[in-house]
């Protein structure tokens, strides 16, 4: 039994070594994300600031209300659109993380 437990440990580290190998398309995935979420942030500051300018150039309180309204529904489609985004994005690093160990559990046992 005990022999058994640690080849299966030998097994497991054996295959967790050829998956410690650098990964760029995982990298290239990190920093697509990075990319994605700052121009997200800056695109969310100017949206912001155009915002505020509307609202301080607002003739009336009927105005006002209009504007925030137009806002909070660009601001809802544009975050929902960007998580979609940023949610695919996500999911290309877990693949890219997961295809080593994948490739080194299909290797045929030795």
């Amino acid at each position: 039994m005990s022999d058994t437990f640690d080849n299966t440990i030998k097994a497991v580290q054996n295959k967790l070594a050829t998956v410690g190998a650098p990964n760029v398309i995982l990298n290239e995935s990190l920093l697509a994300i990075v990319a994605e979420v700052t121009d997200y942030s800056k695109k969310s500051l100017d949206n912001r600031r155009d915002f505020i300018g509307s609202l301080l150039e607002a003739k009336s309180l009927n105005s006002v209300f209009q504007i925030q309204s137009e806002y909070a529904k660009t601001v809802f489609g544009r975050s929902l659109a960007e998580a979609m985004k940023i949610g695919a994005l996500y999911s290309n690093v877990a693949k890219a993380a997961l295809r080593p160990i994948e490739g080194a559990m299909l290797k045929p046992k030795e």
